[in-house]
């Protein structure tokens, strides 16, 4: 394999990885817009079990409906 070719799918890797997971600067960040504290946020249950699954698209939609 190239290394160009090697670079784009270590990039599309990191790509799809940051579409999935959601990072704690990420979540601290996101419970600052919408001024709830973090601790706050992990009692909700979608929040929560979002974040264990690492399902970046339920933590993202609780955070929008639920608070």
């Amino acid at each position: 394999i190239s290394g160009q070719r090697f670079n784009s799918f270590i990039s599309l890797g990191l790509w799809i990885w940051k579409r999935i997971i959601m990072t704690e600067i990420e979540f601290v960040t996101l419970c600052e817009e919408y001024t709830i504290d973090s601790s706050i946020a992990l009692e909700n249950q979608n929040v929560y079990e979002g974040l264990l699954n690492k399902d970046r698209e339920r933590v993202l939609k609780a955070m929008g409906e639920e608070f």
